[in-house]
């Protein structure tokens, strides 16, 4: 059997995280400092020197080495193409349909949007649409004219950072949390459609944005080949088995450091809570917590995303590990990839319309 010099060392590399694991703590509950510092710069030197970590925080050890392990084998190219905000785009036109919006955060970063009516009831049944990365809401322009179609009302939100929106989404678990918050108050405040008249569409990375509304506000909710959580993203693009301790090491260097929001004089749809909860942007977190319907569509060939046994996790999470699955509320999409859409396949979108005659009946 013929074996490669190229292939050989990407596992050896690979292999490092492993070894290192085997000699550090779980850090699933290790506490987080609360400030955002800059990451170390590293070179090829010190790739291998651990003399400058103290002892009280053996996890840095299997963080940086799993980081740089992982980048050494380019999958972390992979990752941060589904989750590493996509910002600064210079040739961005917004495009002209429906009613253009302007949502103010809490924090009064502005987003932009869209808002197109679908029925005679401008307050009747309204399908709020998270993007994916590397999109926008004009992106969505063919999802909104297909619900349009169906007599659903759109909203659509650029996520901060991304073009046609202010502020910088790099912290994200603060970032979504109050661009859900200001998506769902602009609906029930600005445009006065009722809690009960609304679903939420979260696609890729747009599901921890609609899995935190669903938890929070329990409004009904359609995942589309979405994570389960960062650390699996790293397991799934991974060649070879990793333990919690390094996916975690990895998923830490994409997300925040710190672990508090800032305080505001109006907390908006919070103020009764006192603070705007984070997102933890784990979904099965977020599904475990709501009991809203909540229906998950997924690509046969999503490997990003982990495929049918990552949705199942989905699904269970909201409904329980015993419950028999029920085909209307998961639905594969034959031959699929991670982006394939529910509007190219007519059984999914069979099953979508269904989905939302049977919450809005």
């Amino acid at each position: 059997m013929k074996i490669s010099i190229k292939k050989a060392c990407y596992k050896c590399l690979l292999t490092i995280p492993l070894l290192t694991g085997a000699y550090a703590m779980e850090t699933d509950n290790s506490k987080e400092p609360e400030n955002n510092s800059s990451p170390r710069s590293w070179s090829f030197s010190n790739f291998f020197s651990f003399t400058n970590y103290s002892t009280n925080y053996s996890h840095d050890l299997v963080e940086e080495t799993s980081l740089r392990s992982f980048q050494f084998a380019g999958l972390d190219k992979v990752v941060k193409q589904a989750m590493i905000p996509m910002e600064g785009e210079p040739n961005f036109w917004p495009q002209d349909w429906g009613t253009p919006i302007t949502i103010t955060c809490l924090d009064n970063v502005n987003l932009s949007g869209h808002w197109i009516q679908g029925g005679k009831n401008p307050l009747g049944p309204t399908v709020i649409l998270f993007h994916g990365n590397g999109m926008t809401s004009d992106s969505y322009e063919p999802w909104a004219r297909c619900f349009q179609e169906y007599g659903y009302n759109v909203l659509a939100a650029t996520i901060r950072g991304y073009p046609g929106s202010e502020g910088s989404s790099d912290l994200i678990k603060k970032s979504s949390a109050l661009d859900v918050e200001g998506i769902i108050r602009y609906a029930t405040q600005e445009l006065k459609i009722p809690k009960s008249n609304l679903a939420l569409y979260g696609f890729s990375l747009g599901g921890p944005y609609a899995t935190y509304g669903a938890r929070y506000f329990q409004i009904p909710v359609i995942l589309q080949n979405t994570l389960t959580s960062v650390p699996d993203i790293i397991q799934n693009v991974s060649p070879i088995p990793l333990p919690s301790c390094t996916r975690n090491a990895i998923a830490r260097s994409h997300m925040d450091k710190g672990n508090t929001m800032p305080i505001f004089e109006y907390n908006g749809l919070f103020e009764e809570k006192g603070s705007v909860p984070i997102n933890s942007f784990n979904n099965l977190d977020n599904l475990q917590a709501t009991t809203t319907p909540v229906m998950v569509i997924y690509a046969q060939n999503d490997t990003l995303m982990g495929k049918e046994d990552r949705a199942k996790e989905l699904y269970q999470a909201r409904y329980g590990k015993e419950t028999q699955i029920n085909p209307d509320l998961f639905v594969e999409i034959p031959n699929g990839s991670h982006v394939s859409v529910f509007l190219r396949d007519e059984n999914a979108k069979n099953a979508v319309f269904n989905f939302l005659k049977t919450i809005f009946k």
